[in-house]
């Protein structure tokens, strides 16, 4: 460790900050420009090491007050500067991922570690069940790749919603930003492709009876009755958190259709959104879980891909960008790795020549002549059937819709 303050090229960042934005007299909209500005041009992140830096954090005699002491968005969240109107924060992630969310606050982020697919997202709004509670459409707007320098802007509302797949281990981010705009409140998740929900909301009751559910999964068919009871008498938000709680659960797929079947009775214009948002839902989780298990950059681009709704041509030139070569023959190597992590499939010829097919657009109808002795042409159509259709990369095949 250097021995010298580790803090001392935040302080002087957060000292122009706190300079600028008092020369625009604190206006709220001016401070994501001036944010973005500071941030490209600072130099505290000279020759940053992200281990290095938490060790020299750690042993600091003094730290700025901590920001989200529960580190529940930060794995940790580190806080470098302080003062009454705004914060400046590095945010190191392992293995978690961000949720495409909006933000109840304004300001910017820079990459100072590692690399990130970020992506944009939009709600059209149909109802608004409450506050708390909307229903739409989510659409994905826009996706690229962030490396170690590239700088966005964090606006409030709508208008700022976007996730953020950390690609590397870990990753860091620095932010600065203000503690929080009363303008945009609530400060939506969104649940594509069909829900937005305040996260932030809590109903204690609520809260309480899902630690009581979570206590019943050891009695199976003790927790399945009050779940479905639970369901019966529950308002349209609680009945999504529930849902929500079952999908983390890990429920099988005749309990599930159970559990919707109740919440479409009680609420019929809600049933198909929230299903399709399950169902999406569970995708997430059980790619978020291969996640975990996968260490393979190649493949860790690859669910990033998948989560982030790309299509095939966007996948292709995003994947190019950050495994130099051939796309195709890359991400289909990067694919046999996740079919064998997550699904058990053993790739081997002609799976790897079906996956490159496919990858260049050609239907599965139109797999290729078997060069693998021992396969008919039949048995290779079906082979590339089954592909094309598993949850794993069936979205990645799709023709660009953005």
């Amino acid at each position: 460790m250097s021995g010298t303050d580790p803090l001392s090229g935040f302080t002087a960042l957060g000292d122009r900050l706190e300079a600028a934005w008092r020369f625009r007299d604190y206006s709220e909209d001016a401070f994501p420009g001036i944010c973005a500005e500071e941030l490209d041009r600072t130099t505290a992140l000279d020759g940053f090491d992200p281990f290095e830096f938490a060790a020299e954090a750690a042993c600091t005699p003094e730290l700025p007050r901590q920001e989200d002491i529960r580190a529940e968005f930060g794995q940790p969240p580190l806080t470098v500067y302080r003062t009454d109107r705004f914060y400046i924060t590095l945010l190191y992630w392992q293995t978690s991922t961000t949720s495409v969310h909006e933000h109840g606050f304004q300001g910017a982020f820079r990459v100072a570690s590692g690399a990130s697919l970020h992506s944009a997202w939009r709600f059209d709004r149909t109802s608004e069940v409450s506050r708390h509670l909307l229903i739409g459409e989510v659409e994905r707007t826009s996706s690229e790749l962030l490396t170690v320098g590239d700088v966005r802007p964090i606006r409030p509302g709508a208008a700022g919603a976007h996730a953020l797949f950390h690609l590397d281990h870990p990753s860091v981010t620095l932010v600065a930003r203000t503690h929080a705009d009363p303008r945009a409140q609530p400060q939506y998740e969104y649940h594509p492709p069909s829900l937005a929900v305040d996260p932030f909301f809590v109903d204690p009751t609520m809260s309480r009876r899902i630690q009581l559910l979570r206590l019943l999964r050891r009695d199976e068919q003790r927790y399945r009755q009050c779940m479905c009871a639970s369901l019966e008498t529950a308002d349209l938000l609680s009945a999504v958190t529930l849902m929500f709680e079952a999908c983390r659960t890990n429920v099988d797929d005749a309990f599930m259709s159970d559990l919707l079947a109740v919440v479409a009775r009680q609420y019929p214009a809600a049933g198909e959104p929230l299903r399709s948002a399950c169902r999406e839902a569970v995708h997430e989780l059980q790619l978020t879980a291969l996640r975990q298990r996968v260490l393979d950059p190649g493949a860790r681009l690859v669910l990033a891909l998948v989560l982030n709704d790309l299509d095939r041509e966007t996948s292709l030139r995003l994947f190019g960008r950050r495994r130099p070569g051939d796309p195709v023959a890359a991400m289909a190597d990067a694919i046999g790795t996740l079919l064998s992590e997550g699904e058990g499939i053993h790739v081997v010829e002609p799976i790897p020549e079906i996956l490159r097919s496919l990858l260049r657009g050609e239907a599965a109808n139109d797999a290729p002549e078997p060069s693998a002795g021992g396969f008919e042409a039949a048995s290779v159509r079906t082979i590339s059937a089954v592909l094309a259709g598993s949850p794993l990369i069936r979205k990645l095949l799709r023709p660009a819709t953005v």
